[in-house]
């Protein structure tokens, strides 16, 4: 699996059969050095970090979203890029564990994320809904979890243990979850994503609710802890979109892609493709790597003054097997003439493991799939 053209430059540190978090890590490394080949340096740093890489611990939520991140899903490796690529960090750890997390998507720090502020506490362990955002893409939610002394933080929430519905009842699938560890204060701070394609602008009544909250206890022999079911109600306002609806298919390589429609709004902009599955993959493990230009803007370019990891975006399917592609960022103001590029496509076989590691299979197939569109 390579999901951009750049990441050639690191083609040697990457088997056929690769490690999906290496791969992804070095995918987002091709990103950031968009060269014809990689610094020695670099090259270096994650040759080591290959060979000494650990069992991560959980960060996605949903098995079929990935996510355009620097250092995600390898620890090791994001240690060694880490060395590389982070300048200026002195003193970030001061501030709030949420705002911390909101620096790492990127665009998030700037929403207008509505302040919720209700704290619920059940066996020593205080849940805390800080803040949420809506618009017609995604739904944001921020939080907090603490527990006593004697347990290590909990991953309750982006290990993919939450839920978010509609007081109608409509459950909003969740895409994508990352956490910020806050150490000696046993507090972790989480940021989940949930899909709001099918909600319109206006207000919204939501429930968010936590199973259970669990956390491993500290000391040998001694019992985890658990507790809960957290239920927050809260209500958002959904912030509307503008949809440019495209239908239009291009061929490469023999592949045929469709570009259904993009949907931008605050917090990201969209773009539905369908492709047919291939390689005896589903369609479900296939996903799309894109990228939106324009008359002297482009969305792989980083934010001016970056520094540390930033979420770029992500990948996922819907109910209705489209592949979406999502850019975290605000391009309400860019009108004109835009360029769709799909760099590539890629497959990760979550559950079939086909080699004697128990590595899945992967698949990658070349483009551009490149589109044309017109924004009012």
């Amino acid at each position: 699996m390579k999901a951009s053209p750049a990441i050639d430059a690191f083609s040697d540190m990457l088997e056929a059969e690769a490690d999906p978090a290496a791969t992804l890590v070095v995918m987002d490394l091709a990103r950031l050095y968009r060269v014809a080949d990689a610094p020695a340096g670099l090259r270096h740093s994650l040759a080591v970090a290959l060979k000494e890489r650990t069992e991560p611990s959980p960060r996605i939520a949903s098995a079929k979203s990935w996510r355009p991140r620097l250092g995600i899903r390898a620890t090791a490796v994001m240690v060694a890029a880490a060395a590389v690529l982070v300048v200026g960090v002195v003193g970030y750890a001061l501030a709030p564990l949420v705002d911390q997390l909101l620096a790492t998507e990127r665009g998030a720090e700037t929403l207008p994320m509505q302040d919720i502020s209700q704290t619920q506490t059940a066996n020593g362990v205080t849940v805390k809904l800080d803040r949420a955002y809506a618009d017609v893409n995604r739904i944001i939610v921020a939080y907090t979890i603490q527990v006593p002394a004697g347990f290590s933080n909990s991953t309750s929430g982006i290990d993919g243990k939450i839920a978010l519905a509609t007081t109608h009842g409509a459950d909003l699938p969740t895409i994508e979850g990352q956490g910020l560890d806050g150490g000696s204060s046993h507090t972790n701070a989480g940021l989940v994503t949930f899909d709001a394609e099918s909600l319109s602008s206006g207000q919204v009544g939501l429930r968010l609710t936590f199973p259970d909250v669990r956390a491993k206890a500290l000391q040998q022999g001694a019992n985890d802890l658990t507790a809960g079911a957290f239920m927050f109600n809260f209500t958002l306002p959904v912030t509307p979109g503008r949809e440019v609806a495209v239908n239009k298919t291009v061929v490469a390589n023999g592949v045929p892609v469709t570009l259904d429609r993009v949907v931008v709004t605050q917090s990201e902009s969209r773009a539905y493709l369908r492709f047919p599955a291939t390689a005896g993959f589903a369609a479900s493990d296939w996903n799309a790597n894109v990228h939106i230009s324009g008359a002297g803007w482009d969305t792989r370019q980083l934010p001016a003054g970056f520094s540390g990891m930033m979420t770029l975006g992500s990948m996922f399917s819907n109910a209705r097997d489209e592949h979406v592609s999502t850019i975290s960022g605000d391009l309400r103001n860019r009108h004109g003439e835009w360029t769709v590029t799909i760099d590539s496509l890629f497959a990760l076989d979550t559950k079939t493991p086909s080699t004697e590691s128990g590595l899945p299979r992967q698949a990658r197939i070349g483009g551009p799939w490149t589109f044309t569109i017109s924004v009012a």
